[in-house]
């Protein structure tokens, strides 16, 4: 055991002398489409990272670590935070015995090194044909960049062995030896919006809050309905996911006496939500 983890250690570090048998292991990235204010240049996005093994193995390989690294286009975009992310965050009872996350490392300007032990101390090992998705990623746009843009902000992400000093590899530890993954890699695309003038709970767009209102996010969340354009007037219930909640939240102002729609409410106004977003609303023009 004292073999494997100081294997486990030396491998996710950049240091493995070991090369297990290429298994058939993925690193897959998500693409991931997101919002900026295109007056502030301010938004956020957030990307999922999963490894993943493909039954073309035969078996399944449980692993004890990983290290991983990639590179993003920078020019607009920066990586700000890594955490772990669904079972990797309850690893060991309370996440990795061993995580460290380096930005902007040797090599790479936008590039982001991280390297993972589940336990010194537990004896965890994770198996990729179940458990899979494993970081979260979050940006930020560069608002001395983005403010005032007109035009979406791209950003090519590729995985890569060319970050950090020495550099770190991509690998997925088991049995104390170093597996090397073939890559997914995405593009991280953010759309700028500027504030639009509606009213919230007037999710289709006419002009009124009424019983249509949630008969239409009920069909567009469940029955392959016509997509609203401004998402924001949807969210009934201001908590910037739009979901079954909004029209609950409605059906309960409409005939129970429930509180209103959050503002804006009854009257026009713009509250941009980078979140959700809010592309057209003509009833206020």
């Amino acid at each position: 055991m004292r073999f494997t983890l100081l294997s486990a250690v030396i491998v996710v570090l950049g240091f493995s002398g070991q090369c297990g048998a290429r298994q058939d292991f993925q690193f897959v990235a998500e693409s991931v489409t997101e919002y900026f204010d295109g007056e502030t240049g301010e938004g956020t996005l957030s990307q999922v990272i999963s490894i993943v093994e493909l039954p073309s193995t035969g078996s399944v390989h449980p692993s004890s670590g990983f290290s991983m690294a990639f590179e993003y286009d920078g020019m607009a975009l920066n990586a700000v935070d890594v955490v772990p992310y669904d079972w990797l965050a309850t690893v060991c009872g309370g996440g990795p015995e061993f995580f460290d996350v380096q930005f902007a490392v040797g090599g790479c300007d936008s590039g982001v090194t991280v390297s993972v032990v589940y336990g010194f101390f537990c004896t965890a090992t994770i198996d990729h044909t179940i458990y899979t998705e494993s970081l979260l990623v979050t940006y930020q746009a560069d608002s001395s960049v983005t403010a005032g843009a007109s035009s979406p902000v791209v950003a090519e992400f590729t995985f890569g062995d060319s970050c950090g000093f020495p550099p770190i590899q991509n690998v997925v530890v088991h049995g104390g030896a170093s597996v090397f993954p073939t890559f997914v890699d995405a593009t991280l695309t953010m759309l700028p919006i500027v504030p639009v003038e509606y009213v919230s709970g007037d999710c289709n767009g006419d002009g009124s809050v009424d019983l249509a209102d949630p008969i239409w996010s009920w069909a567009e969340l469940f029955e392959r309905g016509p997509a609203a354009l401004c998402v924001q007037s949807c969210d009934a219930n201001g908590d910037s996911v739009y979901d079954i909640s909004d029209s609950i939240f409605l059906l309960s102002y409409l005939f129970q006496g429930g509180a209103p729609p959050v503002a804006p409410f009854p009257q026009c106004a713009s509250d941009l939500d980078p979140v959700l977003g809010c592309i057209a609303y003509s009833s206020c023009l």
